[in-house]
């Protein structure tokens, strides 16, 4: 069983994740793609966690999945995600529900849809 993309489907990902509502929620899973890192880690990152001058994440030890704090180097895309999102002094939390302005939570049913639109593009170009 394949458990990765190939290019073809990453570039088809991103470009439906590009087009999509609700945005917030399509920078998470575009952030993700860009760090490696897991939906909780992203979902619980505030803005004291990341370095803005060196450009690192650091996700703290409290995470359950690990034991000590983590280092993650932001490249070129995750940096531009961060400077889109819009919640840097509106909020501790790097993603955010912009509706009610609290820590972005439950995106399953949304990626849900996201990834329908993926096959669904793959299917109309095959």
């Amino acid at each position: 069983m394949k458990h990765y993309l190939d290019d073809e489907e990453l570039q088809r990902l991103v470009s439906v994740l590009s087009a999509n509502e609700p945005p917030m929620v399509c920078q998470v899973a575009l952030f993700l793609l860009s760090t490696g890192a897991r939906l909780s880690e992203a979902l619980n990152a505030d803005w004291a966690h990341v370095d803005r001058v060196s450009w690192v994440w650091r996700i703290p030890a409290t995470n359950p999945k690990s034991k000590r704090v983590r280092a993650i180097p932001l490249n070129d895309h995750a940096i531009e995600v961060l400077e889109r999102l819009g919640t840097e002094g509106k909020s501790d939390h790097l993603f955010i529900n912009l509706k009610i302005g609290e820590r972005l939570t439950a995106v399953n049913k949304v990626w849900g849809a996201i990834a329908d639109q993926g096959r669904t593009a793959a299917s109309e170009a095959a």
